[in-house]
């Protein structure tokens, strides 16, 4: 999917901005263009994922700082660093998920492992954080519950490790010999606020290659 990042400089000297993330590692950074609204921009084309990216300007004065996207107030920190944050084809606040690694990996011996990241989330006690797939279209649903693993400045996160996604999508993909595991991922929670309901991807895109081959466990 392209993305577009813009820097708007806001009446400051910026004479280079870069992007950096996880989309390059943060090792090599993406040059914005200054476009004739002295607005800086780039597209990045980017698969489905959450990202966490900043900007590096540059001053007149050889000045460099880092800056968050100004335009997008979704952030995620840890150890007290802060970085903007982007979900692509993936949920919206105030969930961190996507369909791929690392909030959905497949595991060597068959089944996934489901990791979701939650805003705020450290009340006593704990939301209920679940998460349901359909293989079917909606048809029917599976749902399993999460368990929580660890905790950033902004974020809880929960986890899964669950065989039976793994083994029912294999079936599917020996049945039809397609590589396409189609239907809706879902994550909710139940909290204070009573039960919220996002959807996260109509495709669980990770597993086209994964499970290609329609095989059993390795």
């Amino acid at each position: 999917m392209n993305q577009r990042f813009e820097y708007r400089p806001r009446g400051r000297d910026v004479v280079r901005v870069d992007l950096f993330g996880e989309s390059s590692d943060w090792r090599n950074p993406v040059g914005l263009d200054r476009e004739t609204d002295g607005t800086f921009a780039c597209v990045v084309d980017l698969p489905p994922g959450i990202y966490q990216y900043k900007f590096l300007t540059r001053l007149g004065d050889n000045e460099a700082e880092w800056s968050l996207d100004q335009d997008n107030p979704r952030t995620r920190s840890a150890r007290g660093h802060q970085n903007s944050v982007i979900a692509i084809d993936g949920a919206p606040e105030p969930w961190l998920f996507a369909p791929s690694p690392p909030w959905i990996t497949e595991l060597e011996r068959g089944g996934v492992r489901i990791l979701v990241g939650a805003r705020d989330a450290r009340s006593s006690p704990r939301p209920e954080v679940h998460v349901e797939w359909s293989e079917n279209g909606g048809a029917t649903w599976s749902r399993t519950a999460l368990a929580h693993a660890f905790d950033e400045d902004e974020h809880t996160f929960f986890v899964r490790d669950d065989p039976r996604l793994g083994a029912e999508a294999r079936g599917s993909i020996g049945r039809r010999r397609r590589a396409a595991v189609r239907g809706s991922l879902h994550a909710y929670a139940r909290g204070r606020t009573g039960r919220e309901l996002v959807e996260a991807s109509d495709r669980l895109r990770h597993l086209r290659r994964s499970l290609s081959s329609g095989g059993g466990s390795r």
